[in-house]
């Protein structure tokens, strides 16, 4: 018989054997095997949580293992103790019940040791020494690049955040542009403060980018990776009727929802949608802004997408600097002198931000760094740019830099 925690070792074992977005394979496999939308909830927080904390829970696991089992049913003992120490509605014992029961339809023979295992954990581990295992959450592709960021979070503030669940934001229109947190995402959706256009999803770190990086003066802007268009949202709305707006992605989907947003938001000003590689796009003439968030490593929102442990590697890592390289000499022309060309990323690693600035700045000396010292919160304001940190409160990794052109 299924239960959400069959759908979820099921997804998990995918996963490991063929890597990608955990969000994909959830409703893909949702819509394959029929089971019910009442689990949806459920399997995501099981499976999207035990991937967050897959290492320090696989350490806790070893210390009490003589060997690694089967792979099936080490991924059941994994879903097993997330279970225990992170959905607390669910009894333990209720946990530890279930899951033997799921490895026994399994492997019978491992049903034993299973039960040994999860009930040990359960009485002997308290959630708050779990909690501390957490300091070394970090993948190894990281290397010694994030050790040169110097941000007043430590990496023990960014690991421990890393691994806890995400917060969701959203921007209420009808108040002033106030960032409310979401408790309920699906009652959210469905409320009228969304359907009438009034809320905006967006995460807060970029709506701090945004923020950081928004001219009311600009009345041409080129978002060149629009994605969904949080952040040319925001300066859309902010902008009204004076903002010209030119948006590229290669990706349909994004595009199909930065219209939809565009709809729903009532926003006011001229848009204009291109499905185009950055690299082929040419347009008519210089503008503005430009606004440059980059593919990269994701490594700042590796809570909201604890895939990113998994799917990255050092390779990745190369190759995504290479591309943003590549992206940033290709639109820098596309700026009219004394415009400004605004880089972001959702990474803390200082390869794919400082490193590709100053860079940049060696390449071209028509364009000179330009801080933001206005800023509305300067503690997350370097002397380069600005670089979110989870300091005391839920905040993703992102950073942003104004680069303005004086040729």
């Amino acid at each position: 018989m299924k239960t959400f925690r069959s759908v979820s070792l099921d997804i998990i074992s995918g996963f490991f054997n063929r890597p990608g977005k955990l969000t994909t394979l959830i409703d893909q496999h949702r819509q394959q095997k029929k089971w019910p939308a009442t689990w949806h909830g459920q399997v995501q927080e099981s499976v999207l949580g035990t991937i967050r904390l897959y290492q320090p829970i696989g350490d806790l696991l070893r210390s009490r293992l003589n060997k690694t089992p089967p792979p099936d049913i080490d991924r059941a003992l994994h879903l097993a103790v997330y279970e225990l120490f992170q959905m607390d509605s669910i009894p333990a014992y209720a946990t530890v019940n279930s899951w033997v029961d799921e490895i026994k339809s399994r492997k019978p023979g491992l049903a034993g040791l299973a039960n040994a295992v999860l009930n040990g954990i359960s009485r002997e581990v308290k959630p708050e020494d779990f909690v501390k295992t957490w300091s070394e959450n970090l993948p190894e592709w990281f290397g010694s690049d994030f050790e040169k960021v110097g941000t007043p979070a430590s990496r023990e503030d960014w690991t421990r955040y890393m691994s806890t669940r995400p917060v969701q934001w959203a921007v209420d229109w009808s108040d002033s542009e106030k960032l409310v947190r979401i408790e309920d995402v699906p009652a959210a959706l469905q409320s009228e403060a969304f359907l009438s256009g009034n809320q905006q999803f967006i995460d807060h770190s970029s709506w701090l980018v945004a923020d950081y990086g928004y001219d009311p003066s600009s009345t041409s802007l080129i978002d060149a990776c629009s994605g969904p268009g949080g952040k040319l949202i925001i300066w859309a709305k902010r902008s009204g009727t004076s903002l010209k707006t030119q948006a590229i992605d290669l990706n349909r989907g994004h595009l199909d929802r930065l219209k939809s947003n565009l709809k729903r938001l009532n926003v006011m000003g001229e848009v204009s949608v291109h499905q185009t590689d950055l690299m082929a796009f040419n347009p008519e003439e210089q503008v503005d802004t430009v606004l440059l968030d980059v593919p990269c490593t994701g490594s700042g929102v590796m809570n909201r997408k604890p895939d990113i442990r998994f799917n990255r590697s050092e390779k990745d890592l190369r190759d995504l600097i290479l591309l943003q390289r590549s992206f940033l000499d290709r639109v820098a022309d596309w700026v009219r002198p004394q415009g400004r060309l605004v880089y972001s990323t959702c990474s803390v690693l200082w390869s794919e931000n400082e490193q590709q600035i100053l860079d940049f700045l060696s390449r071209r000396p028509d364009y000179k760094l330009e801080v933001n010292q206005a800023f509305r919160e300067p503690a997350l304001v370097t002397h380069m740019g600005l670089r979110t940190a989870p300091q005391g409160r839920p905040l993703d990794g992102a950073c942003a830099f104004i680069l303005i052109r004086h040729a």
